[in-house]
């Protein structure tokens, strides 16, 4: 008697790896979901249910999240800029990203 793996709440494996896969394309859990035809409140089910599924969601979520530009070499002239220009500079780059290359 062969054993399948057919769940009743409807996440097979291969919905797991299709759901995840679109979160990391940079879909939204709402479409992710939909692509694997599940709402994505059987998504957040699941994620509380098992943890290694909502590690790998924290993961992909990871990989979708796109890598901030690293900075030009400002902070070689950190010492000898005044800290107007450094600003001014920080903010051209976008000092929302700035902030996490900024030494602590």
């Amino acid at each position: 008697m062969a054993h399948h793996n057919t769940r009743c709440d409807g996440w097979t494996l291969d919905r797991k790896i299709c759901f995840l896969t679109e979160l990391m394309s940079g879909s939204n859990v709402s479409a992710a979901a939909a692509a694997v035809g599940l709402s994505r409140t059987a998504a957040y089910a699941l994620a509380r249910r098992d943890r290694a599924f909502a590690d790998t969601w924290a993961e992909a979520l990871e990989l979708a999240r796109p890598q901030p530009e690293p900075l030009p070499p400002l902070f070689e002239q950190l010492d000898t800029l005044p800290n107007a220009v450094v600003m001014h500079r920080l903010r051209r780059y976008n000092i929302g990203r700035g902030r996490t290359f900024l030494p602590r």
